[in-house]
This record gives structure tokens, C-alpha cells and sequence, in this order.
């Protein structure tokens, strides 16, 4: 029949298309569903097709190209918009788990505050909470669309003299618009900060530069000797460059909207070029020893751990053919794995491993395989150890390094898990005269 007919020739359609799609719609922002319809841009987005959304893995080099894709309804509202807005909206890497552009609720508050209370009070919940979600998807297209973008661009600022930031704010979150060594004037922007002054007395040599997926949010300027205590927070990543004071320049790259990255320059030569990320700085950094996979794809994301920390009951892994995810448990958190976003994912496996009072993890070490893939042997002082990741098996060969032993106080350890163990980070390398030690793995009840 014609309508079979239709029916085969858009699947055709579909299947035509090679391009990886970004994970997040360019309208609403928000996040597609593995195999849902959506309508993708190709080229400067003068071509659109349906296409099926198939999430990409951690280590895909999108060889084909990304594209910009949109909701079906999402599309049929707002319509293709200029890639200059795509460009704002889009992640520079992939945002942790329910991490977003948009606050919903904060959202929905302000919608709610200015609607009409007793009509949705009269609503049963479903539909309240059917027309929020419309509301609130309304909102995040319209705000989309009013975007004033302009021509993306570099921007060079000098540290011979002093540095103003101006922020400006997309759906709900605030961001650095541009940096200047003078005051500016532009009414996109909320306020301007003067964040460097080259006449300070501080021995200033460190930039932290603090950023989620979608731009930068704080530059700040400080010595390397001082620590600074930065509040951990979801999906806020920090990147740590060394300068020399009132030498050099910082180069930015704008997308028209807001900052996008941050370089430091001492003459020509480009100064850490690393790209390291870090849920929270470590302090000292000079202390703080790497041990980093051959073939991990950047940006490194490194997220801090707390070992033998005060209260900790036990240490969880989450892995399927990797290690996904790793988490300290206390007496005075919650010991739900639903919570985590891993749980969700039906190849997640969990492993668990209580601590009891007088325990403590005393050694750490990294497990490497010929197909170049790491995880961590957790073992504490009663030779109890935890394996991030599958147990061997026959006709699988490892080799194992002792990388850092540990004492009975709280240890502060980073580690990347983008795509299995990528990197790891401690504060407590091993001593060179440190006393030979046998690894000793549990073992199956039935060899």
C-alpha cells in the first residue's frame, strides 16, 4: 500500500544517515532518549532529516561528523535556527549525569509565580505536572531563540595589566561573556568584575579556571603556596593553569555568546596544554602523582575520593566490561544504589565492600591488561581486596603495580572513569624504599 510504501522509504531515509548526532536537543537543551525520532541538521542546516538517536560511546572520534538534532515537537515550534545559536547551546564534552543548561524547577517556580495559582491548583497532579513540563519546555525553546549571538572569536588580554570579566546569563546559569584589560559597555551583560590587578602584592602564578559543558563560569587568580578551599559541585569542572605574573597573555575563544576555553601564552609558547579537568583543584598540585592510561581520549575529568575517611563504611564499584563509577560510603549518607545514575544502565554490576571498624585501606594498586585497559585492587590492612572490575579468569593474563600505601587517615585520591580507569591521582605515591609486598586476590569458592 502507499502508506507501507512511505513507511519504507523514510526508514530508508533514516538509515542513510552516518553523522553521530550531539546527545542534547539544539532547542530545549535537554537530552534525547536511545532510539528516539529526531530531526537532524546536516551541513550549515539547510538540510533536515528524521533521523534515530543512537548515543554514542565515550571513545567515538565521530569520524563522520556531529550534528545538531532537535525534538520533533521541539523542531516544529522553533523551527532551524542559525548554527551561531547551535554553537551556544551545544556541550564542548559530554555533561555528567542529570546535569543540564536548564534549572527545570527554578523554571517552573517563576512560571508558577506569575500564572495563574488557583487554576493549577484546581489541575489533578497528572496534568499539573503535564502542563509544567509543556511550560517549561515552551520556555527553554523561547529563551533559545532570543539568543543575540554574534561572530565567534579570540580574545587576547595582557597580565601586564589589569583584567575585567563581564558575565552574561543563558537559560538560568550565569557564564563569563568576555575578558578586557578595561572596562566595556554592552547590554547583554549583567555586570562586569575586576578579577586581576597586576600591582597586588600576592605572588600570583596560578590561574583556576572553573567551567561545565557549556562555557566558563569564574577565572580566578591566586598563588600556588595558598590553599583554596572550592565547594564541590555537579557537573563544575576545574582547569588549572601556571603563569608567570604580569608576563604573558590569556587567549579565550568566545562562541558568541560566552567563553568557551582559556590559554596562557608566554611569548608564542603556548604554557600547559594538558587539559586537565578537576572536580575540586588539589592542593598541593606539585604533590599530587598521575598515573595515566596510553590511549585515553581527552578531556581528562578527574573527580576527588576521600579513602579512609571519617564515618566511611564501605566502597562500592560500579562496571560492566569497564569500571563506570566508584563511591565512599558513611554512616551518615544513604546506602541507595538507585540513586546513582549507573543503576539505571541494565549491563551495570555492582560490587560492595564493607569496612569495619577497625579497617582501613592500606594499599592501592593498578591492574593493566595487554588490551590496555586499568582498573584499581583495593586491599586493606587485613588483606581484604576489592576489585574494581571483573575477577581473572583462565587464559587472561594481568599485571599488577603497587602505586601507593596508605595509613589510617583520610587520603585524598582523584580518578577519571569516562571510559573505564583513564586516570588516577594521589597525594601518597609509594616510596622508593618502600618493602616489596604480595598481592593476594580472593578466589571463587568453585576453581
Amino acid at each position: 500500500s502507499m502508506l507501507c510504501h512511505y513507511c519504507a522509504l523514510r526508514y530508508d531515509i533514516m538509515l542513510e544517515f552516518k553523522h553521530c548526532i550531539k546527545r542534547h536537543c539544539g532547542l530545549c537543551t535537554y537530552e534525547f532518549q536511545a532510539d528516539e525520532t529526531v530531526v537532524a541538521c546536516i551541513l550549515d542546516g539547510s538540510q533536515v532529516q528524521d533521523a534515530s538517536y543512537q548515543p554514542c560511546g565515550w571513545s567515538c572520534s565521530h569520524s563522520d561528523g556531529l550534528a545538531t538534532a532537535f525534538h520533533k515537537q521541539c523542531y516544529s515550534t522553533g523551527g532551524t535556527l542559525s548554527p551561531k545559536v547551535w554553537a551556544v547551546t551545544c556541550c564542548d564534552f559530554e555533561p555528567t549525569s542529570d546535569t543540564t543548561l536548564v534549572n527545570a524547577n527554578f523554571v517552573l517556580d517563576n512560571i508558577v509565580r506569575v500564572s495563574d495559582r488557583l487554576l493549577l491548583r484546581r489541575l489533578p497532579p497528572e496534568l499539573r505536572r503535564m502542563v509544567g513540563d509543556y511550560l517549561v519546555t515552551a520556555w527553554c525553546i523561547a529563551s533559545t531563540c532570543a539568543l543575540q549571538v554574534t561572530e565567534q572569536r579570540s580574545i587576547e588580554v595582557c597580565l601586564a595589566s589589569p583584567i575585567w570579566a563581564c558575565f552574561v546569563k543563558t537559560h538560568t546559569k550565569s557564564y563569563i561573556a568576555s575578558l578586557s584589560n578595561g572596562k566595556t559597555k554592552n547590554s547583554q551583560k549583567n555586570c562586569e568584575l575586576l578579577i586581576y590587578e597586576p600591582a597586588s602584592e600576592k605572588d600570583i602564578d596560578t590561574v583556576y579556571v572553573a567551567r561545565d559543558s557549556w562555557g566558563i563560569k569564574r577565572v580566578v587568580f591566586a598563588c600556588s603556596r595558598d590553599e583554596f578551599i572550592f565547594p564541590e559541585q555537579a557537573g563544575i569542572w576545574w582547569q588549572i593553569l601556571r603563569i608567570s605574573k604580569n608576563t604573558g597573555r590569556l587567549v579565550v575563544q568566545s562562541d558568541g555568546f560566552k567563553l568557551r576555553t582559556l590559554k596562557y601564552f608566554d611569548g608564542n609558547r603556548e604554557v600547559d596544554t594538558s587539559g586537565t579537568l578537576w572536580s575540586r583543584p588539589p592542593y598541593p598540585l606539585r604533590m599530587f602523582q598521575a598515573y595515566k592510561r596510553e590511549n585515553a581520549y581527552p578531556p581528562t575529568k578527574m573527580t576527588s575520593v576521600v579513602l579512609n575517611g571519617q564515618h566511611t563504611t564501605g566502597y562500592s564499584v560500579c562496571w560492566n566490561s569497564r569500571a563506570m563509577s566508584f563511591h565512599v560510603h558513611k554512616t551518615d549518607g544513604r546506602f541507595s544504589l538507585c540513586e546513582f545514575p549507573e543503576s539505571r544502565k541494565p549491563s551495570g554490576r555492582w560490587l560492595y565492600m564493607p569496612i569495619t571498624r577497625n579497617e582501613w585501606l592500606s594499599e592501592i594498586w593498578l591492574r593493566s591488561d595487554p588490551f590496555r585497559r586499568s582498573t584499581l585492587v583495593l586491599v586493606t590492612n587485613t588483606k581484604r581486596a576489592l576489585v574494581m572490575g571483573e575477577h581473572s579468569r583462565r587464559g587472561r593474563r594481568f599485571s599488577y603495580e603497587l602505586i601507593a600505601r596508605l595509613s589510617n587517615e583520610p587520603s585524598l585520591f582523584y580518578l577519571d572513569m569516562g571510559d573505564g580507569l583513564r586516570e588516577v591521582a594521589l597525594s601518597v605515591p609509594l616510596s622508593q624504599k618502600a618493602t616489596r609486598t604480595e598481592l593476594y586476590l580472593p578466589k571463587p569458592a568453585s576453581a
